[in-house]
């Protein structure tokens, strides 16, 4: 099975700029091991049950939580079964279709 789990997760009580916080948050994803891919206005990651999928989301809200009064998370989910790699296949299928994107 193949989890893609898409998520914005920041504090809503720090001001306008809060990547020093979003970092953190990163920073824990990262440590889990699982593919991930940061965008300007999300993270995705790729893991293969939505326990772990949710799990990680989890180590960044942690990650978070220490510094903020309150945290604003969205979360969108796309499970798949018998699949592997797709953050990476659905990329390269656009690709091959109209060439290099940007990422």
């Amino acid at each position: 099975m193949s989890v893609i789990l898409q998520f914005a997760i920041f504090p809503t009580d720090k001001g306008s700029s809060v990547s020093q916080y979003v970092s953190k948050a990163i920073e824990a994803i990262r440590n889990t091991g699982y593919p991930y891919q940061l965008t300007p206005m999300c993270t995705i990651i790729e893991t293969e049950t939505l326990e772990e999928a949710f799990a990680a989301v989890g180590k960044a809200n942690e990650a978070i939580a220490p510094y903020a009064e309150r945290i604003y998370l969205t979360i969108n989910v796309d499970i798949r079964n018998g699949k592997n790699g797709r953050m990476e296949q659905k990329v390269s299928s656009i690709q091959q279709k109209i060439g290099d994107v940007n990422l």
